[in-house]
């Protein structure tokens, strides 16, 4: 399907790009990790549009080898984030989202707990 060739892209360009972290800038007040329903229908990604609009930070970093330090490199995009998660891990929601730009689809995971 569409979604899980999405997905498997997504979590390839994950590991290629070694850690990746992102953070939202600007949000809604933050929900109870009690108060959020997955959403179990397939995501309709034809909707998008209608999703509120999120600003994000990228920070990724990348190690060209063990002998050479770290680069860091952050940079800030606009997606649309649907509310309502589709699956949940131990610590984490995943939600789906599009960037503005891009238009590329993309799972977004929050952690459920601050701090």
């Amino acid at each position: 399907s569409d979604f899980a060739s999405c997905v498997f892209k997504s979590a390839m360009h994950s590991i290629s790009q070694s850690f990746v972290k992102l953070g939202v800038i600007k949000k809604e007040p933050a929900q109870s990790s009690s108060s959020l329903n997955l959403e179990i229908e397939p995501v309709d990604w034809e909707t998008y549009q209608t999703w509120p609009m999120h600003r994000v930070e990228l920070t990724s970093n990348t190690l060209d080898g063990v002998d050479k330090p770290m680069r860091w490199s952050t940079y800030y995009r606009r997606v649309h984030l649907r509310p309502q998660p589709f699956a949940q891990g131990a610590m984490r929601y995943a939600f789906p989202a599009v960037d503005q730009a891009s238009l590329q689809k993309l799972v977004v995971k929050v952690y459920k707990f601050e701090g």
